[in-house]
């Protein structure tokens, strides 16, 4: 995701900054009784035609009470929190395969994948033709923001379909690296740089900006652009624009915005600096069958650099970054957990990673053959909900002095699952863990 944050020209009574940003959202779907319920993650709704808009404070109440509505109490022997959930992926299949041929509803557990909030591990068993996924788990509620949090940690849960949407992404054949981005048209770029008198009044220079640069254009590579996946990485990158730009004050301590930094560094920030979210693992291990997964050191890191925009809108990445852009870069990464909890969508951006890595390892490491486990729901059958994609946003524009030229600000959101599981060492205990958590034959499809 691209967001351009545009400061006002020099000119020869004044020197001004604007930051332009945009606006855009992930729509969280929690489809309960069968029927679809669209919430805007971080308060930004996005139209029927894929334009984006902030939702006031009145939408924002109708779609946390509609989620409210629409969530059935969380069963009993899922409130507590646990370290070691297990999700039978063979005994979800079956339970999807179930309610599509009675025509009922699908529990709120099957959807919030009984409350996991984490992937730890991956194991698979040949001997019952399944495949697990173990990691830390609790109780459900809505949040502010309509998304589904854990009931203690208010750190959000997983949900199915963007395991299903992970799972397709990673299966298909000509995979490509996850990514989103924003960015603004070639002739809004000319229109820009083409700019030459500019007001001294700072109301009437962000609007000739936002007029310059007219809509932006969002792009998403590697998942369906209507997927909830797909929203989150959007809405993520935006939230972390808009509090690096001072559009927004930060929801925690420690985390200054670029542009505040910017003024009070003894060198001003790179006037073009590039941020982007990316996953920050740690080596996978595995036992020495292949079969028992560990993921580990799962978290989300902030990397920038700098671009070069010429006078013909167009954009090169120079491979540099200036002092102030790495350290706003270093504070965000630092705050990345507390984030993860002010703003949920934080939260789900790590899950999503999480979940991509555990799709990969087991098509990378062809667990569904080692194992015999068929999974025609997950694979193919069960449909993903189909959102309202992002696809345009407006640009708007705030001011604030700066004795430099312009500030554009890039980003995005890049995840390369391929790249994690490719750093393997064996750990031979993943033999005995995978032994102690094997799921009953008379289980559910999940367990403590």
């Amino acid at each position: 995701m691209l967001l351009r944050h545009s400061a006002l020209a020099r000119t020869a009574r004044r020197v001004a900054s604007a930051v332009l940003f945009v606006a855009v959202t992930a729509v969280m779907t929690s489809t309960v009784h069968g029927q679809a319920v669209q919430s805007a993650v971080g308060g930004v709704m996005v139209a029927a035609d894929g334009m984006i808009s902030n939702a006031t404070v009145t939408e924002r109440g109708k779609i946390r009470q509609a989620a409210l509505d629409a969530m059935a109490e969380v069963p009993a022997d899922l409130t507590g929190k646990c370290e070691m959930r297990k999700v039978s992926l063979k005994r979800l299949d079956a339970a999807l395969r179930e309610c599509a041929a009675n025509g009922t509803a699908i529990p709120d557990a099957v959807q919030c994948l009984a409350g996991l909030q984490q992937i730890k591990y991956v194991l698979a068993y040949p001997e019952q033709n399944d495949i697990v996924l173990v990691g830390p788990a609790e109780g459900w509620k809505i949040a502010a923001d309509g998304t589904v949090i854990g009931e203690t940690t208010g750190k959000p849960v997983l949900l199915l379909d963007d395991l299903l949407v992970a799972l397709r992404a990673v299966s298909s054949p000509n995979p490509m690296v996850i990514s989103c981005s924003i960015d603004p048209s070639e002739e809004g770029r000319q229109r820009l740089q083409r700019m030459k008198n500019r007001s001294s009044d700072p109301r009437q220079a962000a609007a000739a900006l936002e007029n310059a640069l007219g809509p932006q254009v969002i792009s998403v590579d590697g998942i369906p652009a209507d997927s909830h996946f797909a929203n989150v990485l959007v809405a993520a990158d935006y939230r972390m624009k808009q509090i690096g730009m001072g559009l927004s004050p930060s929801p925690v301590s420690g985390l200054p915005s670029f542009i505040e930094m910017m003024r009070t560094a003894r060198r001003g920030g790179n006037a073009m600096p590039r941020w982007w979210l990316e996953p920050d693992y740690g080596t996978i291990l595995s036992d020495e069958d292949g079969l028992a997964w560990e993921i580990t050191e799962a978290g989300v890191k902030t990397m920038t650099e700098n671009d070069l925009f010429n006078a013909d809108g167009s954009r090169e990445q120079t491979g540099k970054s200036d002092p102030v852009s790495r350290k706003w870069a270093e504070n965000m990464t630092a705050r990345y957990a507390d984030l993860s909890i002010a703003e949920p969508v934080f939260g789900q951006l790590q899950g999503c990673m999480d979940l991509a890595v555990a799709a990969t390892l087991i098509v990378r490491k062809d667990l569904l053959n080692k194992a015999q486990c068929q999974l025609p729901m997950l694979a193919k059958d069960h449909a993903t909900a189909a959102l309202a994609a992002p696809r345009f946003v407006a640009s708007k524009a705030s001011v604030a002095r700066k004795s430099r030229g312009w500030v554009i600000a890039c980003g995005g959101v890049q995840l390369n699952p391929w790249a994690i599981i490719d750093r393997t060492e064996t750990k031979t205990e993943l033999a005995q863990l995978r032994a102690e958590n094997s799921l009953a034959a008379n289980s559910s499809w999940w367990s403590n």
